[in-house]
């Protein structure tokens, strides 16, 4: 015959098995022991790690991505503008003229940029070849 768990568990109160759950309380000796046991091995390697550190005796920061906090640093990117819609007009203007134009991308390698209608139209007539060949 299998056991399926619903014997009567050796040592087990009639009580607490009449009334459908342990009536006694959870012992708390091994919850206290668990508790000093890692707080016993957290400051164990508080030690170690100390120790460690001071026996290399440098830091252990790359001082070359340090940053140099006596220089005045301006940010970078947009900074606050005096009339966002006159800029906002001319950023949009200057984006527009250059998807509607050609010019030259490196002209060293031979790219250029193409209005976008242009480059729907060449698209329809030779394909799209993802491979290059």
């Amino acid at each position: 015959m299998s056991h399926h768990g619903h014997e009567l568990a050796e040592g087990a109160a009639a009580e607490s098995v009449a009334a459908g759950y342990e009536l006694a309380d959870v012992r708390a000796r091994p919850l206290w022991i668990s508790i000093a046991v890692i707080f016993a091995l957290l400051a164990f390697a508080y030690v170690v790690i100390t120790v460690l550190v001071f026996a290399v005796g440098e830091p252990l920061r790359d001082p070359t991505y340090a940053v140099d906090v006596t220089s005045p640093q301006v940010p970078v990117g947009p900074l606050v503008e005096a009339n966002p819609n006159v800029d906002g007009r001319r950023i949009v203007n200057e984006a527009t003229e250059h998807l509607e134009s050609y010019g030259w991308v490196s002209q060293r390698q031979g790219i250029v940029h193409i209005p976008i209608e242009r480059s729907m139209e060449l698209l329809l007539e030779q394909g799209v070849n993802p491979f290059g060949q």
